[in-house]
């Protein structure tokens, strides 16, 4: 098999099947009726897209999390070559990342200089281009508008555009992208969008399936964060951490908002916050869902302690994150005094009491 797109097989189907994907992305029922279509025509990339849909819903460190994974990487490591190398000329060769897969799918770190190149169209409509689900571009400037614009990015469901040197201006040029009407994951930490870039971007008509959201390291305040809490998406996962955010005002909109029923992933790492004004939004009675909290640097007390363990999250709650947050013994005796159901790994690591992650 070569690189060449023209010379390898192109499948209708599969393209109709892994649009079906992106359509209902939380759902694993289109994922295995393509994984059934291709193992009854001996591919292996079926019973890859098969592995990779049970790891993502299986407990980390079981048997049966670690059979799969074995699974996973011996077919990778069979197959990426015929799997990727019509991909390979528009890869960002500056930078030590691979490609990745996320539930069957590919991630690539995208060079955007290769936009420009007439071969990049033969990829239209090519199954090779159908299976990348997430591009990775650091360098996107100064062609942000031309990236964001093409017509083979429509389809992506995650952009990751960490460290991309966005600004305000860049905000504002991404959030008129036809792109952001299909993503259900937006990576942005380190943009230094600021209050104004965000509130550009969260305010575009395109932005209205969004899922996750990576706003990590933005200098976000008050504005920003009050801009975020009106948003109507349905929000899963949310990235705050080290941002100076957070005022009661700010934390109050927060757990007001419509979307925060349906998060289950929430990192608040050193927002800048009085540990006061962050327990204004754990105690949201609409956090019942939570299963991972990020809590590192917010510089807990005893009562933000025993706040958070009559919370509603209490029985869902999966990891808990309190690296650094001078816990002292009677911290840890109320955090031990609740029956968590759900909890599997508590962090307590730079702390007086441990510096171990307990399981």
């Amino acid at each position: 098999m070569t690189g060449s797109a023209s010379e390898i097989p192109n499948r209708p189907e599969v393209i109709a099947f892994l649009n079906a994907i992106r359509d209902e992305p939380d759902d694993e029922t289109p994922r295995l009726i393509l994984a059934d279509w291709l193992e009854e025509r001996d591919d292996p990339r079926g019973t890859f897209l098969r592995c990779e849909t049970e790891l993502a819903s299986t407990e980390r460190f079981t048997p049966r999390y670690w059979e799969l994974r074995r699974q996973r990487n011996r077919l990778w490591k069979q197959h990426q070559i015929a799997w990727t190398t019509a991909l390979e000329s528009y890869l960002d060769k500056s930078k030590k990342t691979k490609i990745t897969t996320r539930q069957g799918l590919l991630g690539l770190p995208f060079d955007a200089e290769q936009i420009e190149h007439p071969s990049f169209l033969d990829l239209t409509g090519r199954e090779e281009w159908a299976w990348v689900d997430e591009l990775r571009i650091e360098n996107i400037q100064p062609r942000l508008r031309a990236v964001m614009n093409h017509p083979m990015m429509a389809h992506l469901s995650t952009l990751n555009l960490n460290s991309a040197h966005l600004h305000v201006d860049g905000a504002v040029e991404l959030a008129k992208s036809p792109v952001l009407s299909h993503l259900h994951r937006l990576e942005l930490k380190s943009n230094q969008l600021q209050d104004q870039g965000l509130s550009h971007l969260l305010r575009s008509e395109k932005l209205n399936n969004l899922a996750e959201l990576e706003l990590s390291n933005n200098s976000i305040g008050e504005e920003g964060i009050l801009c975020l809490a009106d948003c109507e998406f349905p929000l899963q996962e949310l990235n705050l951490a080290f941002n100076g955010l957070l005022t009661e005002k700010g934390a109050r909109r927060l757990a007001q908002a419509s979307w925060l029923s349906s998060i289950r992933s929430l990192n608040l790492t050193l927002t800048g916050a009085r540990s006061q004004d962050v327990s204004l939004l754990l105690r949201a009675p609409s956090l019942s869902g939570l299963q991972h909290l990020d809590f590192a640097f917010c510089r807990a007390s005893t009562r933000r302690m025993e706040e958070m363990t009559q919370s509603a999250f209490v029985d869902t709650l999966m990891s808990l994150d309190l690296t650094h947050n001078r816990l002292n013994a009677e911290m840890l005796r109320i955090l031990g005094s609740v029956k968590w159901k759900s909890l599997r790994t508590l962090n307590l690591s730079r702390n007086s009491i441990t510096s171990e992650v307990i399981e």
